[in-house]
């Protein structure tokens, strides 16, 4: 999959964000730190550490996130505009 850019981000341990939707298909990869994401039909987890998540939700109510109380680090790549999907793949020794 070709990538049209690289975002590096640092993210306040306080950060949360009502519903919206990405504003490019992406694949956010998190270094460190944690938080909460809701998907528009409910489900709800918590994603930490060398986990991957392709985030395609352009469209519709979107997602939220709850910061947990920790800064984050992450690296979001961004894709070519897809539909809804987030798939979480979990990196780990």
């Amino acid at each position: 999959m070709p990538a049209t850019g690289v975002l590096f981000r640092e993210t306040k341990a306080d950060n949360s964000l009502d519903w919206k939707t990405s504003p490019k298909r992406q694949y956010v990869v998190i270094l460190d730190g944690g938080f909460r994401m809701t998907a528009s039909d409910g489900e709800s987890r918590v994603i930490g550490p060398g986990e991957i998540l392709l985030v395609e939700d352009t469209t519709g109510k979107g997602h939220k996130s709850e910061g947990l109380g920790q800064v984050r680090h992450g690296i979001s790549i961004l894709l070519a505009m897809g539909t809804m999907q987030i798939v979480t793949l979990t990196l780990r020794d």
